[in-house]
């Protein structure tokens, strides 16, 4: 018997529907907190069930919500789905309801979330690296526009920790979520920070998908430049990453996942609060402290920032 039998998700943006979502289908009890259940976006999940679309396929799921941080101290799993911008609140807030026994999950972008998770919060937690575009097309549907993987990873792993991340790998394939393991977290981190630094903000600017994206003239030269400041940042801070390999994956992005719109796009497009200052914000922060000038990825962040504030 798995020793995951109660699951709560943090988040119902697209990430924590679409993964919370494929759990819900495969397991009975899995929950989903939100601020405020009586949204009319959480009822319509509550009434009519959240729909996840493939291109050939499309799966019906019952949805259980709650709004009571206490109902937390059940969980035996507990996924953050939330923006990297939230997770200190997030972690604060449900310190004190949590089991010894829980296992948390970051399913988030950005470097520092497990750090911040653990400034709080002493339970085994893992890093997520989610290689997955989706998008929320309605109120109670999300569309799966290519990838699905998960990596899972930590730092400093113990004997119990590593029967931990055994199970939960275990636990996710059995809800048909392709899940392995990660043997460098930090890497790891840095390789689709990367990516998101590549990708997030041009889309964003311009509103465009993916495969128009890189399409368009000067687009891969652009990404290149910020390939190689965030190269001259992680190396200053101890990461040494196989620079072939990330632009590889860089390059396969528009036709792995040619239709998705990067999630501050899609935060722009519903005049959200981004999390650009986790992703290219996190690279000028950086080179500002190594003492590194980071030119290209401050002109996305300062070009995002005005969007988000006009």
């Amino acid at each position: 018997m798995s020793p995951f039998q109660k699951i709560t998700v943090i988040g119902a943006g697209g990430i924590g529907r679409y993964f919370g979502g494929l759990l819900a289908n495969a397991h009975p009890d899995v929950t989903f907190l939100v601020k405020d259940i009586h949204d009319p976006t959480n009822q319509t999940l509550i009434s009519e069930g959240l729909h996840i679309l493939w291109r050939e396929k499309t799966t019906h799921v019952s949805i259980k919500l709650t709004h009571q941080i206490e109902d937390i101290k059940y969980s035996d799993l507990i996924l953050i789905c939330v923006k990297a911008t939230h997770t200190k609140d997030i972690a604060k807030l449900i310190q004190p309801w949590i089991s010894q026994n829980a296992v948390l999950v970051s399913l988030q972008n950005g470097l520092n979330n497990l750090t911040e998770i653990k400034r709080y919060i002493p339970n085994t937690c893992f890093s997520a690296l989610i290689y997955t575009a989706v998008t929320v097309n309605a109120p109670n549907e999300v569309s799966h526009l290519g990838g699905g993987e998960i990596f899972l990873g930590g730092n400093a792993l113990n004997e119990s920790d590593r029967s931990a991340l055994k199970n939960l790998i275990s636990f996710f394939n059995s809800a048909q979520i392709d899940c392995q393991e990660v043997t460098n977290i930090n890497e790891a981190l840095w390789t689709k920070l990367i990516i998101n630094c590549a990708f997030n903000a041009m889309s964003a600017i311009v509103n465009w998908n993916y495969a128009n994206l890189f399409k368009s003239v000067g687009a891969s030269d652009l990404i290149e430049l910020i390939l190689q400041e965030c190269l001259l940042v992680a190396k200053a801070e101890g990461i040494y990453l196989n620079e072939n390999a990330i632009r590889k994956l860089i390059l396969g992005i528009p036709e792995s996942m040619a239709l998705q719109y990067s999630s501050t796009a899609q935060d722009l497009q519903k005049k959200r609060h981004t999390e650009i200052s986790e992703i290219n914000g996190a690279i000028v922060s950086k080179g500002i402290a190594l003492g590194i000038p980071t030119p290209v990825n401050q002109t996305l962040l300062t070009l995002v920032n005005l969007i988000e504030l006009s």
